[in-house]
């Protein structure tokens, strides 16, 4: 496949060197500073992780197998999950 004659493509080159050329000449401290978090949301990005760990592990698994189920394992680690919760 070729993008000859594309007649957008144009267009679209355009808008990225536009976007892209106030990222010329920065300094690396400045392209750093921009590219960095902030401690909000390093904060926010944690607590969300740790969040949707907790519900996975938390989450019991989709067991229909009755012997398994019928194990002291099994039961358990259902009771732990359910106290948790």
């Amino acid at each position: 496949m070729t993008y000859e004659g594309d007649q957008i493509l144009p267009e679209v080159e355009a808008e990225m060197a536009v976007r892209l050329e106030r990222f010329n000449g920065l300094t690396k401290e400045e392209e750093v500073a921009m590219l960095s978090l902030t401690d909000a949301q390093r904060k926010l990005l944690s607590d969300n992780d740790r969040k949707i760990k907790n519900e996975f592990l938390l989450t019991a698994p989709p067991i229909t197998h009755g012997s398994i189920k019928s194990h002291d394992k099994y039961k358990n680690y259902m009771k732990m999950v359910t106290e948790a919760a």
